[in-house]
């Protein structure tokens, strides 16, 4: 056989196995999907972080009759439901849970929604229902709510509300709703209805709402064994959510990959109608151009020959809130739809830029993520308004912690044998602060019982560090951290010890108690007591489990922020200034073509005053 031919049949045989392999990929997954992931943003999701949280069980009830369903809010997938039904006739005793994934800030949540309707031995319904939130450290609240049903009209009466209802997950108002109607044979269950009933004309009890519809406001469809095949309960706003049947082995798939998007349902609560969340949003892009323009013209007057990246982070907002207020305004007359799309795009452009020149808050939140969903549009104005806000908010914190704290520092090299203006590379590196954090691992992972909630106007004695209690700082921020470390020879601290779970929501901070939330709440520690000139060391009390995370979270700080750590090109006999917090530092020169470290030397930066450091090298 010739040299030609063998290539040939091996080339053929190449091609056939190469064909069967992707037979066999396909064959073997059914359920096949392409990846429907939201398109990289080029920066951190800090919801994401956690890839074990939440996931959902997988729950079946305990009755005869089950049938299971996932919820959607659009297009993405928020929750699941499992149903049971014991008499097929009556449709009752019946329950349900109900699973919903979400995040407040960048905390995961997991809220599991159960309910039992049943008869008394009166023969009357009653409805019991409770919630219970739970996040990665352990339960969050537990609420339960009580109906019973009148002997009189036959009405469901709440006689005990804690919250626990679809409400108390998704704080949106459902359209359409009524409570207070009687629940009789002529009713139909949301989730099942008996063969016998004529369901035509029927009204529907939505039981972990506690409110009756018209089976045709939310176009509820039943299969033939009873139990409904898909559902629109419609939220004000223009949001639906929408129930579908799906098998069991469906359902046992999305108790894995539901949890893929996560929507933080705290953006439901302020939402009434698009026409005055436009309005709101103007007001806040105007608030937005006002205070740049206010920063800018402040860090010219007060912070000379400030850093790039410090400057170039307030442009870059400036001109976010300038342009989007200026396409809005032009086209106003044009369709919500146009307007929607044009903060999407104006979002995701402003997201194009180096996440080191963008106000840190807004580079790492996970709420940009949601511009790349239009399920959840008519949200895109509130969003954008509270972010801009806090973004804003974090840039005028750091503003006040260079002007407070930073000196401006003249570095010009003097090389004996290299051409005026040539250019090599500098480090400069923070080794002695007359500011310095030390974060200390607690012997016991809880919270102190001493750690203080509020700010006493004096003490009796010095202590080694004030701690204050981190949920306490974290619900209120404003507290004058420069009064304690007068009172207390410049020291103060932060407990972030483990706590009973409760929701944070305050203007820079959204969470619970867990990692992600006790990060951030040490970042803004760090901010506040830095800007407080009388601060010198600063404490941050941690259990074990969260050291590493607050360590790092602290260096960043400090490189990103304080600027410990600084490389830079300079040029020789030519002088750059740059601003930086008081301390030792150590220069180090390096060549830009061969690497190799040309000098090598220490020295110290004054508070208060403007410091020139000339290094001579021969």
């Amino acid at each position: 056989m010739s040299k030609q031919v063998k290539v040939i049949i091996l080339s053929l045989l190449g091609v056939v196995s190469t064909c069967t392999a992707i037979i066999i990929i396909f064959t073997q997954n059914e359920n096949l999907e392409l990846n429907k992931s939201l398109p990289e943003l080029g920066t951190a999701v800090a919801s994401q972080d956690t890839k074990s949280f939440p996931v959902p069980d997988n729950i079946t009830s305990n009755l005869k009759y089950n049938s299971w369903y996932v919820i959607k809010l659009g297009n993405i997938p928020i929750g699941i439901a499992s149903i049971g039904v014991e008499n097929q006739t009556s449709g009752y005793p019946s329950n349900y849970t109900i699973q919903f994934v979400s995040r407040i800030g960048a905390s995961p949540l997991l809220s599991v929604l159960k309910g039992d309707l049943n008869f008394e031995d009166n023969k009357s319904y009653k409805l019991q229902q409770s919630i219970m939130s739970q996040t990665e450290n352990g339960s969050f609240r537990e609420l339960q709510n009580v109906w019973r049903q009148d002997a009189k009209d036959n009405a469901l009466n709440l006689i005990k509300d804690s919250g626990a209802s679809l409400l108390g997950i998704i704080p949106a108002n459902i359209t359409k709703g009524k409570a207070k109607l009687p629940l009789d044979d002529g009713t139909a269950l949301f989730y099942y209805v008996s063969k016998e009933k004529n369901t035509a004309n029927s009204k529907v009890f939505v039981p972990f709402l506690g409110q009756f519809f018209s089976q045709q406001d939310i176009d509820a469809k039943y299969d033939e064994d009873g139990f409904l095949n898909s559902a629109i309960l419609p939220l004000e706003g223009g949001a639906e959510l929408a129930f579908s049947r799906v098998t069991k082995s469906k359902y046992n798939d999305y108790t894995k990959n539901v949890a893929d998007t996560l929507i933080d349902f705290g953006w439901f609560s302020s939402f009434n109608s698009l026409k005055n969340e436009f309005e709101i949003l103007k007001k806040s892009l105007n608030n937005c151009s006002e205070r740049t323009s206010v920063l800018k013209n402040k860090m010219l007057h007060f912070l000379p020959q400030s850093s790039y990246l410090s400057y170039r982070r307030i442009v870059n907002m400036s001109h976010f809130c300038l342009n989007l207020n200026r396409e809005i305004t032009q086209k106003e007359n044009e369709t919500n739809l146009v307007k929607l799309n044009i903060i999407a795009n104006s979002i995701k452009n402003l997201l194009k830029e180096n996440s080191q020149e963008l106000p840190y808050f807004l580079a790492y939140s996970p709420d940009t993520s949601l511009f790349y969903n239009d399920t959840i549009s008519y949200l895109w104005p509130r969003i954008t308004s509270l972010i801009t806000q806090t973004a804003l908010n974090e840039l005028e914190n750091n503003f006040d912690l260079d002007k407070n704290r930073k000196s401006l520092v003249g570095i010009q090299l003097n090389i004996a044998n290299l051409q005026p203006r040539a250019v090599v590379r500098a480090q400069i590196k923070l080794i002695d602060a007359s500011l310095n954090f030390k974060v200390e691992t607690a012997k016991i992972a809880n919270m102190s019982g001493t750690s203080l909630t509020e700010i006493p106007a004096s003490f009796n004695s010095q202590f080694s560090v004030i701690y204050l209690n981190g949920q306490s700082f974290a619900k209120k921020m404003d507290i004058n951290i420069d009064s304690i470390c007068k009172l207390n020879s410049g020291k103060v601290g932060i407990d972030l010890g483990d706590a009973p779970q409760f929701a944070i929501n305050a203007d820079t901070v959204r969470g619970v108690w867990d990692v992600q939330t006790r990060v951030e709440v040490a970042r803004q520690f760090a901010i506040k007591s830095t800007i407080s000139k009388s601060c010198n060391e600063v404490y941050f009390r941690v259990p074990l489990s969260i050291e590493k995370a607050v360590n790092k979270e602290i260096e960043q700080f400090k490189k990103e922020t304080l600027g410990s750590e600084n490389e830079l090109l300079l040029s020789n006999n030519v002088q750059k200034k740059l601003w930086i917090l008081p301390g030792k530092y150590r220069l180090t020169v390096t060549s830009l073509v061969t690497g190799a470290v040309i000098s090598a030397q220490e020295f110290s930066v004054a508070s208060g005053y403007n410091t020139n450091v000339t290094a001579k090298i021969n």
